[in-house]
């Protein structure tokens, strides 16, 4: 499975405008891509006034497929170029191969995700290591957490994605997780698999 990303930043003064516009358009990119987009904003440690829409596919031909239709679809391409002013900066995507786990039934309303960067000579042992702390933060948190890596940007991004149904529950599992001793100590056993810049990030789902 896979995992197709695209963000860009609303511009200074439109993020009103611009959360409604990617809220439609998502919508419209589902009905015409045969898939279904899901919109989302950076709530807690990106870039503020960040949206990102994300599509999961079975394989890349259906990745492919999707882009394909709304490339060609003339009244999909003029609303994305009239909202040219709502936005600032480049458009960034990124593809990733789920490693572990799937999406679920339904799209959660907070999203957290853990990006790290694999350690030269530590491709196998960090990709076991990122699906034994998926794994362990499941048992603790009863919320299932996702393991993707990059297939574009950086050679060997790590990504875990947990959803969580409300911020409550993402309090909950937070609080779980950081205090659980053994769960911590895995984290620092296998540390040194990873770059030492592991970045994390709350989103919350628009549509």
């Amino acid at each position: 499975m896979y995992l197709f990303s695209r963000r860009r930043r609303a511009a200074p003064g439109q993020i009103p405008e611009a959360m409604g516009w990617a809220v439609e358009t998502a919508a419209k990119a589902s009905q015409i891509a045969g898939l279904p987009v899901t919109a989302w904003s950076s709530m807690w440690g990106a870039d503020a006034g960040t949206i990102t829409w994300t599509v999961f596919a079975i394989d890349l031909v259906g990745i492919e497929q999707a882009g394909d239709k709304l490339a060609t679809d003339a009244g999909f391409s003029d609303r994305v170029r009239e909202a040219e002013t709502l936005f600032s900066g480049p458009v960034e995507d990124q593809l990733a191969q789920v490693l572990h786990g799937a999406p679920q039934d339904a799209p959660s309303e907070y999203v957290s995700v853990v990006t790290a960067e694999l350690a030269p000579g530590a491709f196998r042992t960090g990709v076991e290591a990122a699906i034994e702390i998926a794994s362990a933060a499941d048992r603790i948190t009863g919320r299932p957490t996702m393991v993707s890596m990059a297939m574009t940007g950086r050679y060997g991004g790590i990504a875990w994605l947990t959803g969580h149904p409300d911020v409550a529950a993402l309090d909950a599992a937070q609080n779980a997780t950081n205090a659980d001793g053994a769960f911590v100590a895995l984290v620092d056993r296998v540390s040194t698999y990873y770059q030492p810049d592991a970045v994390q990030a709350i989103y919350r789902r628009l549509i």
